[in-house]
């Protein structure tokens, strides 16, 4: 009964895992981070001027229980919300 229990548990917490879709802004650089569905677009920001950066898909692997996403020339990004 118990392992159905932590079962259930976790299913819960895994269902209820909130999404990193949105807008994210990097703390100390001007990296501006657009994550929607399974994409990652980066802008890169100034005071005078709003750069395209890197733009990466998410993988279908997690480390540590993070979502990863990785661009073409295999950089790998953790979003840490």
């Amino acid at each position: 009964m118990a392992n159905w229990l932590a079962l259930l548990l976790s299913v819960s917490v895994i269902a209820s895992a909130p999404s990193l879709d949105g807008v994210w802004k990097s703390e100390g650089y001007g990296d501006v981070y657009e994550i929607r569905c399974r994409e990652l677009q980066e802008f890169q920001v100034t005071i005078g001027t709003c750069v395209l950066g890197l733009s990466a898909k998410k993988l279908n692997s997690e480390i540590r229980g993070k979502e990863t996403f990785g661009e073409r020339g295999g950089n790998l990004f953790l979003p840490l919300p």
